[in-house]
């Protein structure tokens, strides 16, 4: 569940125990104990019953925690290439900028891997990069790139650098001119059980990466058709549906930012065929994921993909905790130790949420009664 839903809900205020450590108490209308164990609801009864509070002997303590590290959670980056022949000069300079891209998460447990834009060219439906189809860009013909590869410099390199984009020649050996990076990231998820088995993780963060210096394009013949093309909103229903609601996306674009006239001009003198279109469909998609948009044009490519990576590093960091066990009433304690930054919970369904995002480091602690093993149905 995406956590920003719950920002509106009424949290819990905290109490500053000491420099490094913060406690924190579900008030839920109910009375604690000053251990914060015992302390249990007396709410209302039914009707011609006793209203009594359970006794201990039906109850335990569990406690655990949880230290926020940058390495929480996987992460699986989807990078969607416009392999059109005007990108070679964008592609060649963020192909040389790997440690800048990895230089947050290098620890974390990540996987790169590669699509390109092109949905259309015939006969290329099978064909690797290609119709939503992942690259076989790893090690001995993987489908991505993880920290265990034995040159991931290298083989980023050699998959952003597209050949078909270097060799296109008098539109002989060319991609389609015809862009669809949406449309690519939907037939890339549709195929996680197949071509692309192996790549997606279910409990791993989502990140999609479009580097474009088009939109989403209609064919002739989807013009003539009026046909519909996909939408920022379709990519993410497409992902809820395969894995859920709780997936965590976020979308990131280089591309010609809508409204830069002087970039889009740039961009079509430096294209073949003189296209060049407003990335509105990638940035849509970036500002629906609270991602970032970046300007083609500025090509200190570098600095990007580094504030990229800062950004996925604290997304892989964890903001809520699902508890073992369905705790008593009133006698979840929640304890926020090794930082200063002022923390707010709240308890529902299970979960303790978190906001802001706690900082690397952070040690939340947590503690609660529920009812014992041996008398649970």
């Amino acid at each position: 569940m995406n956590f920003l839903k719950h920002i509106t809900k009424q949290f819990r205020l905290f109490f500053i125990m000491s420099v490094s450590t913060v406690f924190l108490f579900g008030c839920q209308g109910v009375e604690f104990t000053t251990a914060g164990v015992e302390g249990t609801s007396t709410g209302p009864s039914t009707p011609g019953e006793p209203n009594e509070p359970p006794t201990l002997s039906r109850f335990e303590m569990f406690a655990s925690g949880r230290t926020q590290t940058a390495e929480s959670k996987a992460i699986d980056i989807l990078v969607v290439v416009d392999n059109s022949r005007s990108m070679v000069h964008e592609q060649k300079i963020i192909a040389d900028q790997f440690d800048q891209f990895v230089s947050y998460i290098e620890d974390a447990d990540y996987r790169i891997g590669v699509i390109t834009t092109d949905v259309l060219s015939q006969g290329k439906e099978n064909t690797p990069g290609y119709y939503g189809n992942l690259d076989r860009i790893g090690d001995n013909g993987s489908l991505y790139i993880s920290p265990q590869s034995s040159n991931p410099r290298l083989l980023f390199k050699q998959a952003i650098e597209r050949e078909e984009a270097i060799t296109c020649t008098n539109n002989i050996n060319c991609a389609t001119f015809y862009e669809k990076p949406l449309l690519a990231m939907m037939m890339a998820v549709d195929k996680r059980h197949s071509v692309n088995r192996g790549f997606f993780r279910q409990d791993a963060e989502l990140v999609i990466l479009t580097l474009t210096d088009e939109d989403e394009q209609k064919t002739a013949e989807e013009q003539m058709n009026n046909s519909r093309l996909p939408t920022a909103n379709d990519v993410l229903s497409r992902i809820d549906f395969h894995f859920g609601q709780e997936k965590k996306v976020t979308a990131f674009s280089i591309s010609v930012l809508p409204g830069d006239k002087e970039c889009l001009d740039i961009q079509k003198g430096g294209s073949i065929s003189g296209a060049s279109e407003y990335g509105e469909a990638v940035v849509s998609l970036s500002r629906a994921t609270r991602g970032l948009s970046f300007d083609i044009c500025d090509t200190n490519y570098g600095q990007k993909l580094s504030t990229m990576s800062e950004f996925m590093s604290k997304r892989l960091r964890f903001d809520s905790i699902t508890l073992e066990h369905e705790p008593v009433e009133g006698s979840l304690v929640v304890e926020i130790q090794n930082t200063q930054q002022p923390i707010l919970w709240n308890y529902e369904n299970g979960t303790i949420y978190l906001f802001p995002t706690p900082d690397e480091g952070t040690i939340v602690n947590y503690s609660y009664l529920k009812e014992k093993e041996d008398l649970q149905d």
